[in-house]
């Protein structure tokens, strides 16, 4: 079987499906960042979990440092993690907002 051009059917689909699993399905930190994910799940899992993480390893460090013994990383360390994060996740909560169209 072949289409308009001459090629084949096979040949054809081929050349309109991407050969990479990234250029199929992006990381979903990539989605997350362009607003392909939807709002709840950005700003609930990505936003909240993540601070909630970071305030975690936050204070698990500062605990370890007033005890005296080393600990994952220097709360100052993380601290400025944090804010990295919070930044990213800033514009991608942003992002999928400009995408979000309400509950109705």
């Amino acid at each position: 079987m072949s289409t308009a051009d001459g090629s084949s059917v096979a040949e054809d689909a081929h050349r309109r499906w991407p050969q990479h699993a990234e250029e199929r399905h992006p990381p979903m930190a990539r989605r997350a960042w362009d607003g392909e994910l939807p709002l709840w799940l950005t700003y609930w899992v990505w936003g909240v979990g993540g601070n909630v993480s970071f305030a975690l390893l936050l204070a698990r460090a500062a605990r370890a440092t007033g005890e005296g013994r080393a600990g994952l990383a220097p709360p100052w360390l993380i601290y400025f993690a944090s804010l990295g994060w919070f930044v990213l996740i800033f514009g991608a909560i942003w992002r999928s907002a400009g995408h979000y169209r309400g509950p109705w």
